[in-house]
């Protein structure tokens, strides 16, 4: 999947949400409203003049449940969306936003994602939406600003001093590595794998946005996106960021960075590398999924470990690991403020028909042959064109 841009979050932000555009489900294509994007993004590589420090500071940022990747990068990217009827209003609506992310690049199983570590965000509505998913967002202040034949995109952590958390600075620049190119301009739109509670669990989720082309583009607006021919314009950015990201976190976010150590640690706090700029009208959706368990080890010094479960008592009922009927309760996923439009159901990536709604569940009768595990998905299709995944499997009794 290639992007520009975001964001779930672009958001795009999101946590499963979707700014008004349709989430890729399965069994069904996506698509939806115009939504506008301008996006700045780029890839900075690990150090190699600190010996093997910037690779044990890595690792120690990544939690439980994922893995080193094959190369270990920071990607940095900075988005700012409208619908295009609200294009010059106020950016803190939900209609209008900006948002992006300083992310490590992680591994789980075959699939390699990213994993935000500071996720700025201007609006209050698409900040609540992130932070539903897993992504750690923060309130922010935020642009992206004509800067000579380029482009200037910042983002300023609100209630701190010293300056904004990272900027980039884009000019346009021919003759840059063609694959690093690719690589930052689908940095939005690639796998985001997180914590739920933000960088802390214990939800491994999966949350990914899709840019499509629209289905409509605002007169005056900028061109429709063809994800088959994205076009991104090549150039080069320069790099700032803060070192101490861990003083930047929202109050409630754990610190993540070992003692001593900081971002500086990772990267060059200020480069300059081939970066991308797009500016677009997509289609912009996004999915979530819960895809296993994760999170921090407490410190050696930390504290006694917590007590195991204990063991199951005689008397006990056994616990259950098979279905004897086929009819099946699914609790669902629901976003708190946004109302219900409608449930999609899926057994075996097959749709069919619910037998029952009500509240955030959902009754699925399970086709199949019995014995064997099948997967149940629910498709919450909510007000402000947010959609959320909830994926169980189901063992029947032979």
């Amino acid at each position: 999947m290639r992007s520009v841009l975001t964001a779930l979050g672009a958001a795009l932000a999101l946590a499963v949400l979707a700014p008004a555009g349709a989430a890729a489900q399965e069994g069904e294509d996506s698509g939806g409203a115009g939504v506008e994007i301008r996006s700045v993004s780029t890839i900075a590589p690990l150090r190699t003049d600190t010996g093997a420090r910037a690779a044990e500071v890595y690792r120690a940022l990544i939690p439980d449940g994922l893995q080193m990747p094959a190369q270990p990068a920071v990607g940095v990217w900075l988005a700012d969306l409208a619908f295009g009827a609200n294009r010059g209003r106020p950016t803190d609506e939900a209609s209008h936003w900006l948002e992006g992310a300083v992310q490590i690049r992680v591994r789980f199983g075959d699939v390699e994602g990213w994993y935000p570590i500071h996720y700025p965000v201007t609006a209050e509505f698409w900040f609540n939406a992130g932070r539903y998913v897993g992504l750690p967002k923060r309130h922010a202040a935020a642009a992206i600003v004509p800067a000579g034949a380029g482009w200037s995109a910042t983002a300023t952590p609100r209630g701190t001093t010293g300056g904004p958390s990272f900027a980039m600075d884009w000019q346009p620049a021919a003759g840059q590595d063609p694959a690093a190119l690719e690589r930052a301009f689908r940095i939005p739109s690639e796998p985001l794998l997180v914590l739920n509670k933000p960088l802390q669990g214990p939800d491994l989720m999966r949350v990914q946005y899709s840019l499509g082309k629209p289905g409509f583009v605002v007169p005056g607006g900028p061109p429709a996106f063809d994800p088959d021919d994205p076009q991104p314009e090549p150039g080069l950015v320069r790099l700032r960021v803060r070192e101490d990201l861990d003083a930047l976190q929202e109050p409630d976010l754990p610190k993540l960075f070992p003692a001593g150590a900081s971002l500086a640690d990772l990267i060059a706090p200020d480069q300059t590398l081939p970066g991308t700029h797009k500016f677009a009208t997509v289609a912009l959706g996004s999915t979530s999924e819960t895809i296993g368990e994760g999170g921090y080890r407490p410190p050696a010094s930390g504290g006694p470990a917590p007590a195991p479960a204990p063991a199951p008592r005689a008397g006990d009922p056994p616990r259950r690991s098979c279905r004897h009927s086929r009819r099946v309760t699914v609790r669902f996923r629901r976003f708190r403020g946004a109302k219900l439009r409608r449930v999609r159901v899926y057994v075996d990536g097959r749709r069919v028909k619910p037998r029952g709604v009500r509240g955030r569940r959902v009754r699925v009768r399970v086709r199949g042959r019995r014995g064997r595990t099948h997967r149940v998905t629910v498709v919450a299709v909510q007000s402000h064109g947010i959609r959320i995944k909830t994926r169980r499997r189901v063992r029947l009794c032979a």
